[in-house]
């Protein structure tokens, strides 16, 4: 029997950065799979609101200047996508924040590729 794939939206500004980001998730499980990968987060919306997407991982540093009002409006919205946000920045504090308003993973760029990977694969039931 066929294993279901987790499906994973990736949100980044730089082209190389989301290839690669993508490409390593990708290789890394034949479980889950980056189905879209987009730069702007205009370009987000009509992906969620038509396809069943288990993750969104979008770069905070970026797009979320405001993300006590973004995660909160986000998961009211889309309750049934996990919200991962990608930061270069290493402050415990403002991780400690993001994840009380309700994301699921606090992925620090530059942290191994297998940390998001198993994070993702822990708490997706994956059906054989």
């Amino acid at each position: 029997m066929e294993k279901s794939s987790i499906k994973v939206l990736l949100c980044n500004k730089n082209n190389i950065f989301r290839n690669s980001l993508g490409s390593l998730i990708n290789d890394y499980s034949e479980n889950i799979s980056v189905i879209h990968s987009v730069e702007k987060f205009k370009d987000l919306i009509p992906i969620l609101d038509n396809e069943k997407i288990d993750y969104l991982i979008i770069r905070l540093d970026r797009y979320l200047e405001k993300p006590s009002k973004f995660i909160p409006w986000f998961l009211q919205k889309y309750p049934n996508t996990k919200l991962i946000i990608m930061s270069f920045s290493n402050d415990i504090s403002y991780k400690n924040k993001l994840l009380e308003l309700g994301i699921y993973y606090y992925y620090e760029t530059g942290t191994n590729i297998e940390d998001l990977i198993n994070s993702i694969k822990s708490n997706t039931k994956i059906n054989s």
